[in-house]
């Protein structure tokens, strides 16, 4: 296995390291309690994400993004 730009590489797929999916969530639940403290705004968040969820489409990743973006309605 390889290891490249914070992606695991090996023979059959492209995967995220476990160290990058910890700090995306870490973020998303202090961007959570900046939202709702009023300390930043909406599309502060969105652009990260998008930045986030570019690089993540790249790998294989379809579960990850799912679990993580998750929204309940």
């Amino acid at each position: 296995m390889l290891i490249f730009v914070d992606y695991k590489i090996n023979e059959y797929r492209l995967k995220i390291r476990h160290s990058s999916k910890v700090r995306m969530k870490r973020k998303l639940k202090h961007y959570t309690k900046l939202l709702k403290e009023g300390k930043i705004e909406l599309s502060d968040v969105q652009r990260s994400i998008a930045g986030w969820s570019g690089y993540v489409n790249h790998a294989n990743s379809y579960n990850l993004r799912k679990s993580m973006f998750y929204i309940e309605g």
